[in-house]
């Protein structure tokens, strides 16, 4: 209120906020397993290793890249890349920083099944499909949304 003029504030968007932990106090959960990812590329044979898994990751590098006609936010490993599927504001806030501040991505992942479809597209572009974000080590905190 200001004054006589009222504005009506309507309820939250829906945005769910990541929950918050100083790093020092978190334990990433069992689920989420350790994986050789320096082995895994946009193979279809590598990918089932990781197939309907959680899984760490350490050191990777997020980028924003050209996928098809829409600019997507990716999970670069040694190997091969990710797109990233996310559709949580806030999650999506903290990736645009640790891209922007060019940190590491050091944090947990889910991957569904292995896409299917034109594997010579997936190759060129060296995307083994897409992943969410479960939590993400930044700024001395650990930030999780899937747990």
């Amino acid at each position: 209120m200001a004054g006589s003029d009222t504005i009506m504030v309507g309820e939250p968007s829906g945005v769910k906020l990541p929950l918050l932990r100083p790093e020092a106090q978190f334990v990433a959960p069992e689920e989420y397993v350790v994986v050789e990812l320096n082995k895994i590329t946009s193979s279809a044979l590598t990918l089932k290793e990781i197939a309907d898994k959680k899984f760490r990751v350490e050191n990777a590098k997020i980028v924003s890249e050209q996928i098809g006609t829409e600019s997507k936010l990716v999970m670069k490993l040694k190997n091969v890349g990710f797109t990233i599927e996310e559709p949580n504001d806030a999650m999506l806030a903290v990736l645009k920083a640790v891209m922007n501040e060019n940190k590491p991505f050091n944090g947990g992942a889910s991957y569904g099944a292995v896409p299917r479809g034109d594997r010579a597209a997936r190759e060129k572009l060296n995307i083994g499909g897409d992943v969410k974000i479960g939590y993400i080590l930044f700024g001395g905190n650990a930030i999780m949304i899937q747990m």
